[in-house]
């Protein structure tokens, strides 16, 4: 293994290096274009702003979304990002547009920085990455690109990242309590249902209700303040307008798609074939997984198996990633923890394995810019394909063992 005070060098020395970086981004880039000092930010501010100005019956009105971004943002030039989340997220964000746009994209980057570090500490007693050397096992976890560029560009990986972890240490527990407070976790992740819902629903089929229980109470108060600013029919306005927003993702975001059935859509699209047929077969390969992935699950929590449990739990973040219908390359950030475990401790072998992978997702990144075909859904795929076979390897030699 690398030494400890080697790893503390090495990772010392690239946080100095991107902090350096970042000041001059910062004082570089006056048009505020880049995603320190805009990212993906405006698509969050623009609906804080429309709740603070009380203009809450225009919250999803496309023009409206464009003029408050270019407001405030005038390097989009007439462009925009459609903000599509549901409206409890604007009211919860509102105090965000007391502050200067750039003021509270800084303060909105820092705030999920130290999310993400929280997160890495709660994993720590399950990730030997992290038990072995925490500040080396977070700083691999920062630089993987899509927590890099969640973090970054304002988004809100890090943020599901750590009730998502939250609740799997809550889970482990396997008790009233705990499953209780897993629950309020995934119910407070709410604000992308598309992602607990799935956990949720694995748990129920496990007959663990008091996550049930957990994840109502969030869900009613996330209920009551998007009926404050939005009325109490809310939720059907929302599907209708987010159901739309997927259909254009699927389109317009295709190259950096993620999920399965998002996956074979763009397919659809790029090779201009019958689309909607091959949305359907990404449909039903979906819940062909998720099938699938709930029967494991459920029959580990039948044997009260709590490795196995464990295991499963971790795998439940790129599964839920690539069977949801909405997942785009920020969000592969949810499964760092689950793939930095499956790594084990760092030796120099694992070290030149994550250089690879790293060096393989800068030449991902490189070639979406040249072709509209979704091949960050490789990543995906790939995470998930190295933590079944990962588990399999576990399976033989627990069936090794005398």
């Amino acid at each position: 293994m690398l030494s400890n005070n080697r790893l503390t060098r090495i990772s010392v020395t690239v946080l100095i290096g991107l902090f350096f970086s970042f000041v001059v981004v910062w004082f570089t880039d006056t048009e505020a274009t880049s995603q320190l000092k805009r990212g993906d930010f405006p698509g969050f501010y623009g609906p804080a702003v429309a709740i603070h100005r009380g203009m809450n019956d225009l919250l999803y009105d496309f023009d409206v979304q464009r003029d408050l971004q270019n407001e405030f943002w005038p390097s989009f030039e007439g462009s925009f990002y459609i903000s599509a989340y549901p409206p409890f997220v604007a009211a919860i964000l509102r105090p965000l547009a007391l502050f200067s746009p750039i003021t509270a994209k800084l303060i909105s980057t820092v705030a999920l920085f130290f999310l993400m570090c929280f997160s890495l500490l709660v994993a720590k007693p399950l990730v030997p990455m992290l038990k072995q050397h925490w500040l080396f096992g977070a700083t691999l976890c920062l630089l993987f690109p899509p927590m890099f560029s969640g973090v970054l560009a304002a988004q809100n990986t890090a943020l599901s990242l750590f009730l998502y972890v939250v609740a799997i240490r809550f889970l482990i527990d396997n008790c009233k309590l705990s499953d209780f407070w897993a629950g309020v976790s995934l119910g407070l992740w709410l604000f992308k249902p598309q992602y607990p819902l799935i956990l949720i629903f694995c748990l129920a089929i496990s007959k663990r209700w008091y996550v049930l229980l957990g994840a109502a109470i969030p869900a009613l108060l996330f209920y009551v303040i998007g009926a404050s600013v939005y009325g109490f029919d809310w939720p059907f306005t929302w599907l209708f307008i987010a159901n739309s927003f997927s259909s254009w993702n699927t389109v317009g975001n295709r190259s950096q798609i993620v999920s399965i059935r998002g996956f074979l859509g763009a397919i659809g699209e790029v090779c201009a074939l019958n689309q909607d047929l091959w949305l359907l077969a990404g449909s039903i390969l979906s819940v062909v997984f998720f099938v699938i992935f709930v029967y494991f699950f459920w029959k580990s929590q039948n044997s009260k198996n709590r490795e196995q449990t464990t295991d499963l739990l971790f795998l439940s973040a790129p599964i839920i990633l690539i069977v949801s219908p909405q997942t785009l390359f920020y969000d592969i950030g949810i499964a760092v923890v689950s793939f930095a475990r499956s790594f084990g401790e760092i030796t120099k072998h694992n070290v030149i394995q994550l250089l690879l992978f790293f060096v393989l997702i800068v030449l991902i990144a490189l070639a979406r810019t040249e072709v509209e075909f979704p091949l960050y859904s490789m990543l995906a795929f790939y995470i998930v394909g190295y933590l079944l076979f990962d588990l399999r390897v576990k399976s033989f030699r627990s069936k090794e063992l005398p």
